[in-house]
């Protein structure tokens, strides 16, 4: 049996992981995986503008401090200029511009591949890297929602928007629509006198 039990002396070679081959094997098995980064936990040091309109790079640190077999901490530096995933498909997408402060979750990548991210399309790796933190993306933030002035919610009542809204194209809406319960389609004015061929109400089209 192996002891990785007590996390700050894992870099450490222990008495049961050299008194048989599996237990030896299991040790280079744990000083390899260390090596191997997934998702790392991050803050945003600064933001840049993207090489696309409203897309964006973020300087980011990793949290989760690095540690020697003896427990002692060392933090990370910053990586930098990593890009910023929105959802997005075909004309559409729905960008959230993070800003500095922000903690968020960043994804590694197996290979480099800033040359097929600088082609937007198919690449060779521009080195033989695998699995480094220059190759993150950052997937965005939580536990930021404290500080958050605008935001959505979808719950069972529908989606509520907090918030300013502004719009620059049409609105088409094939139910009723309120401002103050007050209803746009049906709603009179009153002290006005009806002109010939018009309803008190509003006409549709109008």
């Amino acid at each position: 049996m192996t002891d990785s039990s007590n996390q700050a002396s894992a870099g450490w070679v222990g008495p049961r992981d050299t008194n048989h081959p599996y237990n030896t094997h299991h040790f280079w098995t744990r000083q390899h995986l260390s090596k191997l980064r997934t998702n790392v936990l991050v803050k945003i040091i600064a933001v840049h503008a993207g090489s696309y309109p409203h897309s964006y790079t973020v300087d980011v640190q990793p949290l989760v401090n690095q540690v020697d077999g003896a427990g002692n901490k060392q933090e990370h530096g910053t990586v930098y200029g990593i890009p910023m995933l929105s959802s997005s498909g075909g004309n559409g997408a729905v960008i959230v511009k993070p800003k500095v402060g922000d903690m968020g979750m960043m994804a590694i990548g197996d290979r480099d591949g800033s040359a097929a991210i600088a082609a937007n399309g198919l690449a060779n790796p521009d080195s033989g890297r695998m699995h480094s933190m220059s190759d993150g993306v950052y997937l965005g933030g939580f536990g930021n929602q404290n500080n958050s002035s605008h935001y959505i919610v979808a719950d069972e009542n529908g989606f509520t928007i907090h918030g300013d809204l502004n719009v620059t194209g049409k609105i088409t809406a094939s139910g009723e629509v309120k401002g103050n319960n007050v209803q746009l389609s049906t709603h009179t004015h009153g002290g006005v006198t009806v002109g010939s061929g018009h309803t008190a109400a509003p006409d549709s089209g109008t």
